[in-house]
């Protein structure tokens, strides 16, 4: 990833495996060689709440280095729906008026904005823990990002209980897409 040829993953295991320690691992490694990262934890009660994760991602990366350089236009689109960008830079121009598909694509357009903005200075790294439990919506842009961002760097980490991936159709889905969006899975099998 540090070199701009980076792929996803997908850290797969039961319940209690070491998933999210074993990611929360990489990413302090990855922080001492100069790594920035943002995480969230999904919950079942948010999975109604469009963009719950992906809106705990970007207020994650508003205090990195370089998040100011996003362009201002990005920076207000997001703050449309990420309430804590509007807080962050309070003289942002007003927004582009737009709805349904239209919106949502500029919401996915901002985040990778905000996300290459960062990436100019450190390489980044996005953790969804428990991407089963997130929103659709968020794992639509998540799916977006990583088809744009292989030759950036950034990295996408999610961590899943496999089993529970039927339940979610969208996070089910990166797993049958894997190989446009140069994710790895990694199992866990449990240990000895």
């Amino acid at each position: 990833t540090n070199a701009g040829s980076g792929r996803h993953g997908l850290v797969l295991g039961d319940s209690g495996i070491g998933k999210t320690t074993l990611v929360e691992r990489l990413t302090t490694a990855a922080g001492l060689e100069g790594a920035v990262s943002s995480r969230v934890q999904c919950y079942e009660v948010e999975r109604e709440i469009p963009y719950a994760a992906i809106g705990t991602v970007v207020r994650g990366l508003l205090e990195r280095p370089g998040a100011s350089g996003t362009p201002p236009e990005w920076l207000a689109e997001l703050a449309r729906t990420i309430p804590a960008v509007a807080a962050r830079y309070p003289n942002l121009p007003p927004v582009r008026e737009s709805a349904g598909e239209t919106a949502r694509l500029r919401l996915t357009e901002a985040v990778h904005e905000l996300a290459s903005a960062i990436e100019e200075e450190h390489p980044v790294i996005l953790v969804v823990d428990d991407v089963h439990l997130a929103d659709d919506a968020s794992v639509a842009v998540l799916h977006l990002l990583m088809r744009r961002t292989q030759e950036q760097r950034i990295m996408v980490i999610m961590t899943a209980r496999q089993a529970e991936l039927a339940n979610s159709p969208h996070a089910g889905r990166l797993l049958e897409h894997r190989e446009p969006l140069g994710l790895e899975a990694v199992e866990l099998p449990p240990l000895t």
